[in-house]
């Protein structure tokens, strides 16, 4: 008889080999049927099953007991975490692994799965300490440095990242994804050309790579500003693949931030033809206000009917309010954008105490002499002008104004001052990153002359990219009010544009938008009235250490005297006025946040004292700003 199973069992590993595996499965069964306590076999059975008929459940049974039948094979409880992973038990699939490289150390898949699974649970210490493993164990493992690499990307290492990226393509130079990861890193980054150029060696390699083109075509718009060629590489998509509607969502969005709002109109419908049930091109239509009764009872009928991914239901959920108050049914608008506002809410976990103790240490720990000891290693120039302020408080207005100007450029929400303070937080500090918290440190040696010129030099060269003639170049970031330290330092001449708006009508205003970026403190109405409280204690620190430097636009006075304020703003830059900066919405440029549809209206006055037609329902907001609103 074991003459005869091993027959059987040889025979059996060949089919799976040569991929039968229906004959494999019926020969398997045949021989446990015969030896029941077959560990071995019990283990291949499952492994089968998990391959061929995607049956995880059943196969974690087999496997599972394969294990009970004999615990100390590490081939038996790897096969288990892949089988657990499948099925996105993250956790238990972390501890078979890890079982695996107990019983056997130099076992490499086991290092990889565990690695692997340790990215899904967002624990990348873990993660990167078992790939680092994986590959020194098997210095040719390919993917183990591809998965190093967006470990790293993910949390800004990016030298890191390009390192392992670079790794990849050296072992594997046609291996497409490879050069994919690496135009990932640089759009990130916001390197557009060598984003686009990596993404073109990626299509290059595979002609039909999709994701590539959309990504190429993305940074042609957002990175470089070239609205043809991001234009002609969602065509070239779309000739490869009419039928993935990611691509008509990312022309349509496109067109937008060019002001093209008829033509993106037309490929949301067309994405809408194809899939009347596709959520993303509604939203689209919302945010150009080109929706239809139609298309809201659709909607309306999808979030009954439809069983949602979290994330989904909170875009719907802000969309239909976004709707019902351009309709003036506020009552209606609140309940969804408070449903959507709650269910982002429960995603992550923040604590507005933290943000309260950081402002405090800020105003310790930095005051003028601090500035000026270090502001004397800072760049001579005038190019930069920073406009920060809450979000939702005219910083996209403001920006529209100045770039209008013949001499001046509108670089929109520039994420690269955020990343120079990352950057000399990782020096000073680790752990501080993972807080958010890294005033404490601010003292400390990090900040050298030599850092202060590279950071300066870099952050200039970066912005004088998009436009190498304008004598102004504006970032809009308005979280940049953190950072208003590290602006006067590395730019001593720089000029500083603060956005003012009625508290009340900034923060609801906030409250009704899902941001794309990190804005925790958003979606609570006490935690945005606390952080509102906050940022007037922090920029009237700013103030009274730089009185000079900064100018303060209140969005109200903008709107009501466009002329003199905008004449005002030109001076304040420097620069001699033009009359093209009142047609600011007139100008071909491209618009890269929520306000890409208004900025490009005549100045209206429909959002002053909007709050109002809220004050029912937003009792908390009034009682945490307390006397700032």
């Amino acid at each position: 008889m074991a003459q005869s199973v091993d027959l059987l069992l040889n025979t059996a590993v060949n089919q799976h080999q040569q991929g039968n595996f229906q004959q494999a499965e019926q020969l398997y069964r045949r021989i446990l049927q015969m030896q029941p306590k077959y560990a071995y076999v019990s283990n291949l059975l499952g492994v089968l099953l998990s391959q061929y008929k995607k049956d995880h459940k059943e196969a974690e049974k087999l496997i599972s007991r394969a294990i009970k039948l004999d615990p100390g094979v590490a081939e038996f409880h790897n096969n288990l975490g892949l089988c657990l992973q499948q099925q996105g038990k993250m956790e238990e699939a972390a501890r078979a692994y890890e079982r695996a490289t107990r019983l056997n150390p130099k076992f490499v898949p086991a290092w990889f799965g565990f690695g692997t699974v340790n990215v899904f649970l967002k624990k990348p210490e873990a993660a990167i300490k078992a790939l680092q493993k994986t590959i020194e164990l098997d210095p040719g493992y390919l993917p183990a440095y591809n998965n190093l690499g967006n470990i790293y990307r993910e949390i800004q290492q990016y030298d890191k990242a390009k390192e392992m990226f670079d790794k990849v393509v050296e072992l594997k130079p046609d291996f497409a994804e490879g050069w994919y990861n690496i135009g990932l890193l640089y759009k990130v980054q916001e390197d557009g050309d060598n984003a686009i150029q990596a993404f073109g060696k990626a299509v290059a390699l595979r002609p039909d790579y999709v994701k590539a083109y959309c990504k190429m075509g993305l940074c042609h718009a957002y990175l470089s500003d070239d609205f043809e060629k991001a234009l002609k590489d969602f065509d070239t998509a779309l000739e490869i693949n009419p039928r993935y509607l990611p691509i008509y969502l990312y022309k349509a969005d496109v067109l937008q931030l060019f002001g093209r709002f008829e033509e993106s109109e037309a490929v949301l419908r067309t994405a809408v033809n194809i899939d009347e049930s596709q959520v993303g091109a509604y939203l689209g239509l919302i945010n150009i206000k080109k929706i239809t009764d139609e298309d809201l009872a659709r909607i309306q009928s999808e979030l009954k009917e439809t069983d949602f991914e979290p994330k989904q239901l909170v875009r719907l959920h802000f969309s239909l309010g976004k709707i019902f108050d351009d309709r003036r049914e506020y009552e209606n608008a609140f309940w969804h954008l408070q449903r959507g506002n709650e269910l982002h809410r429960d995603s992550f976990e923040y604590d507005i105490n933290t943000f309260q103790q950081q402002v405090s240490r800020f105003i310790e720990t930095i005051d003028f002499n601090y500035i000026n000891q270090y502001a004397v290693h800072g760049l001579d120039t005038d190019v930069p002008v920073f406009i920060v302020g809450m979000p939702r408080s005219g910083t996209t207005l403001t920006e529209q104004i100045i770039a209008s100007h013949p001499k001046a450029h509108g670089a929109g929400e520039l994420e690269m001052i955020g990343k120079i303070v990352n950057s000399l937080v990782r020096e000073w500090n680790e752990s501080a990153l993972n807080t958010g918290d890294f005033t404490s440190s601010l003292l400390k040696p990090a900040i050298t002359p030599e850092k202060i010129k590279q950071s300066a030099n870099s952050y200039l060269n970066h912005i004088t990219e998009f436009n190498k003639n304008a004598c102004r170049i504006t970032d809009k970031m308005p979280q940049n009010f953190l950072h208003i330290w590290l602006i006067a330092i590395l730019f001593p001449q720089a000029k500083i544009i603060h956005c003012q708006r009625n508290p009340m009508d900034t923060c609801l205003s906030i409250y009704f938008q899902q941001f794309g970026g990190h804005h925790p403190y958003a979606y609570d109405l006490t935690e945005l009235g606390l952080y509102y409280r906050q940022y007037l204690r922090l920029m009237s620190h700013w103030h009274n250490m730089l009185p000079v430097r900064i100018l303060d636009v209140q969005y109200e006075e903008l709107v009501a005297d466009l002329e003199t304020n905008s004449k005002r703003l030109i001076s304040y830059i420097d620069l001699p006025w033009d009359e093209r900066c009142l047609q600011f919405y007139e100008t071909e440029r491209s618009v890269k946040t929520v306000s890409q549809w208004q900025v490009r209206q005549k100045i209206y006055t429909d959002s002053i004292e909007r709050w109002r037609h809220y004050e029912p329902w937003i009792g908390p907001l009034v009682e945490a700003l307390g006397e700032a609103g």
